[in-house]
């Protein structure tokens, strides 16, 4: 009967070990798949804003280039009517 109870007390510490353990892990592995996650954002991030200051520059050429005397033309004058 002791060895039984030895038996049992030994499987309970080596489970709770284990559940440490794995708990443990879970945790680890969890807060990597998080900074993994972040870091990959922040590098679409910087990716999307170089893209659109790219483009804002290109717009910006773009309006040079075509730039020339401001025009604004006047509304059709209404027709009176009487």
């Amino acid at each position: 009967m002791l060895t039984a109870k030895q038996d049992f007390e030994d499987v309970a510490k080596l489970t709770k070990a284990e559940l440490a353990r794995f708990d443990k892990e879970k945790i680890e592995d969890f807060k990597k798949a998080v900074v993994d996650y972040t870091e990959g954002m922040c590098l679409r991030q910087r990716e999307v804003v170089s893209l659109w200051a790219n483009y804002h520059e290109a717009l910006l050429k773009l309006a040079g280039a075509n730039a020339g005397p401001l025009q604004i033309e006047a509304p059709p004058a209404a027709e009176a009517s009487t």
